[in-house]
């Protein structure tokens, strides 16, 4: 349709005295194509946007995932370190009464 009307445009300026829109056209022809590539574009770009927010909530759902899945590894981790620092802690208590007990008994001798 647009070309039909553009061969219709073309023939009645070349066959005016004065045409309006002389050789080669431009006007007639670069207005058009380039408002729909414009279109065109903006409507990738709303999709691209669109398509990015998405994955960008995604990967921030995953990251926060992985955040609370970290903070209780650590949480166990720090269980861990503190019983084995009491059990170490008990056994330098049995050592040290059993070192106060033999020195104890071995003044006494």
């Amino acid at each position: 349709m647009f070309f039909v009307v553009l061969l219709g445009w073309m023939a009645l300026n070349e066959e005016m005295a004065r045409p309006f829109d002389t050789y080669p056209f431009i006007a007639a022809l670069q207005a058009p194509v380039i408002m729909m590539s414009q279109n065109r574009h903006a409507a990738k770009d709303r999709s691209d946007a669109t398509t990015d927010y998405e994955v960008n909530v995604r990967a921030e759902m995953e990251i926060m995932s992985l955040h609370t899945k970290l903070d209780i590894l650590r949480d166990q981790e720090w269980r861990r370190l503190v019983s084995l620092v009491e059990r170490q802690q008990e056994a330098l208590d049995r050592i040290q009464r059993h070192l106060d007990t033999a020195n104890t008994g071995g003044e006494q001798q």
